[in-house]
């Protein structure tokens, strides 16, 4: 596979993938140089990482929106909508951040899931129950759309979305669903809401791929699994520095011996080396009777 793919919220998962938790993310990371991104929701919320998590290096709406609007661009996240981040004792960030509609999020829980989507039966296998389903329609936040609008296109004036379902409750709300945003202006001033005549689409998002966190495997795994199912990467697994300096108790007497020999062959080449520059610092001896030539 060719694209570039960037995992934010944990790592390592393959070294086919760029990756990083939330509270490493570089300083120059910018999610629009990636053709698909994943979103670990799940990890970003756990107390025990938010003290750690610079939200200064958290992707601005400007940049996600750059990225959406990309070709082919593809944005998975694993989370419940509707959850909010505590950044300090007053202050709060939803977990859709970036994103420039308001999800109308139902809290509720539950267990069924009806009308999965076939490409995700995978994913559902791992999927037990659900937390905050939403409905099909959504309110625009105004005060995001100045990232989306003129930066995307210095053309379009409107905004809208289609949310579509990959899986729903048993009364048809949103378990799991499928965002794209649509740009598009006013051909004239004599705008009809009712009319679709009067608008011209100018651009339409990638996909905001939104599924909520597996309960069978935790949420490391479920990017792993959506790695290979959906993007068909074979995972070569990045190595942890803690494993590469870890070693087997077998092996350290065989190190042990492997060091010694190497030590002994280095004394012999010292040894062998003395030798040869002590046979070239004396001149030859002759030994015998030799005959004076006239």
């Amino acid at each position: 596979m060719d694209k570039k793919i960037l995992v934010l919220g944990s790592e390592p998962h393959s070294r086919l993938v760029t990756a990083y938790n939330w509270h490493e993310i570089p300083l120059y990371l910018n999610v629009a140089d990636y053709d698909i991104v994943i979103f670990n929701l799940v990890s970003l919320i756990e107390k025990s990482h938010i003290a750690k998590i610079d939200f200064k290096l958290i992707p601005k709406p400007d940049q996600l929106g750059r990225f959406l609007f990309s070709d082919n661009s593809e944005l998975v996240i694993i989370g419940y909508p509707g959850i909010q981040v505590q950044l300090d004792a007053n202050s709060f960030m939803p977990v859709d951040w970036w994103l420039p509609i308001e999800l109308r999020v139902i809290k509720e829980t539950g267990k069924q899931i009806t009308k999965i989507n076939p490409s995700f039966r995978y994913y559902f296998d791992q999927v037990e129950e659900w937390r905050f389903p939403i409905e099909s329609y959504y309110n625009l936040r105004e005060h995001l759309l100045q990232y989306y609008l003129p930066t995307i296109n210095p053309f379009a004036n409107i905004l809208n979305a289609n949310i579509t379902s990959i899986a729903e409750t048993r009364y048809d709300k949103f378990i799991a669903f499928e965002i794209k945003l649509i740009l598009a202006k006013l051909i004239n001033n004599n705008y009809n809401l009712d009319s679709r005549e009067n608008i011209e689409i100018i651009n339409e998002s990638g996909s905001i791929i939104w599924l909520p966190p597996t309960t069978k495997i935790s949420h490391y795994d479920a990017v792993n699994l959506i790695l290979t199912k959906r993007y068909g990467l074979v995972l070569e697994q990045e190595v942890p520095d803690w494993v590469k300096a870890y070693k087997l108790p077998t092996q350290i007497p065989i190190e042990n011996r492997l060091s010694n020999y190497t030590a002994q062959i280095q004394k012999l080449q010292d040894d062998l080396d003395i030798a040869k520059r002590g046979n070239h610092s004396h001149p030859p001896h002759f030994k015998g009777k030799y005959r004076k030539r006239y």
